[in-house]
């Protein structure tokens, strides 16, 4: 773009009131599986429309377009640049990605089907289907690309997608607002029109991506003002309240068009409102939640299959017991044991991932100069 980029405030280069929002979601979308898992009672059903875990996917999304754009906005953008963010990305993805579907393979292998748990939910029967047991199955999971092992994978190969779209987007963004904003119309009509019906409706969330990625090129103008608006909290205030209530008052699928969209809104409000300063409560800048955002990621990943394996003890131990007592154990013992787990692996298989991308880029370099 031809104005001057908003000035956000950063710190190690990243926004800690973000990463803490990325942590908040990841455990939503826990919170929201654990409790989905049994046959439930119809006031828990109400809870999961509250709790939103689709609400917060979109978040995720949101961030990523601004978080990956705002990488970009100054880099180069010729081939390396570009082949340079696509070594950091995969091997930012994958690493993690493999060592919790190596998990979730173990517990199909010799748990799912070995010890079935009859009151379980009919969300989760449909979870784990006998018909992508089969190598190209586990082969197009451990891509990334079908649900099969992991289900929240579907928003995986989302980000997948529109990481790799995502250069093409700053250089827009960059030919100035007028052609960024026909782009975001043009993926606006594609996610109403297609998205439903695309796979794990992989076309609705393009439109997620741009408008994170228009927060990092937002005219500074724009960013001061909002950022020093007398209506900056209640703003935001009210877009955590939609994105509490928008399926509470409108039942929807999952990829639903106009649900998802209040959705994008909500979020775009929400993450934009951090993002320039305008809302950033002292919570979200606290150690312990910065530090659950570190580890979303893997948490994200990982808390599927220990649920799935913790639910099979819990079951042992609480046979006839009620499913709202159930879900309880399941959700604390599953919310224990995943944040030790996520630790782990971030340490030991995110972070080795990440310096890995890192030296794989100079090394490409070289081989294409001398190529």
């Amino acid at each position: 773009m031809s104005r001057k980029d908003v000035d956000v405030p950063r710190t190690g280069g990243q926004i800690d009131e973000l990463q803490s929002l990325r942590g908040i979601a990841a455990v939503v979308v826990m919170i929201g599986h654990c409790l989905a898992y049994w046959q439930r009672p119809y006031w828990i059903d109400r809870l999961l429309e509250v709790l939103n875990g689709h609400g917060c996917v979109v978040i995720f999304f949101v961030l990523s377009g601004f978080v990956l754009a705002r990488s970009l906005r100054r880099a180069a953008l010729d081939r390396g640049a570009i082949e340079s963010f696509y070594v950091r990305r995969l091997f930012r993805i994958y690493p993690a990605l493999w060592a919790a579907s190596l998990l979730s393979l173990a517990y199909v292998m010799f748990l799912h089907w070995q010890v079935p748990i009859e009151d379980s939910s009919a969300w989760f029967q449909e979870r784990f289907k006998r018909e992508y047991f089969t190598p190209l199955g586990i082969a197009a999971s451990f891509a990334g690309a079908l649900g099969f092992l992991i289900p929240p994978v579907w928003s995986i190969l989302v980000e997948l997608v529109y990481s790799a779209a995502m250069p093409f987007v700053v250089l827009v963004a960059r030919r100035g607002t007028i052609t960024l904003f026909v782009l975001t119309i043009v993926a606006l009509i594609v996610s109403i029109r297609f998205g439903q019906h695309s796979y794990y409706g992989v076309a609705a969330y393009g439109i997620d991506f741009i408008l994170g990625a228009w927060l990092a090129f937002l005219p500074a103008g724009v960013a001061k003002h909002w950022a020093s608006s007398t209506l900056r909290i209640p703003i935001a205030s009210a877009s955590i309240a939609v994105l509490l209530s928008c399926r509470v008052i409108w039942s929807a699928t999952m990829h639903d068009a106009f649900v998802h969209l209040i959705e994008l809104a909500s979020a775009w409000i929400l993450v934009g409102s951090i993002a320039v300063g305008a809302f950033r409560p002292s919570l979200l800048r606290s150690a312990p939640l910065i530090q659950l955002g570190e580890i979303s990621y893997s948490l994200y990943l990982l808390h599927f299959p220990i649920m799935c394996i913790s639910a099979k003890v819990i079951h042992a131990l609480n046979r006839g017991g009620s499913p709202v007592a159930s879900g309880m154990m399941l959700l604390a013992v599953t919310g224990a044991v995943s944040l030790v787990a996520s630790y782990g692996q971030y340490r030991w298989v995110e972070l080795p991932g990440i310096r890995l991308g890192r030296r794989m880029v100079p090394l490409i370099d070289r081989r294409r100069a001398t190529g």
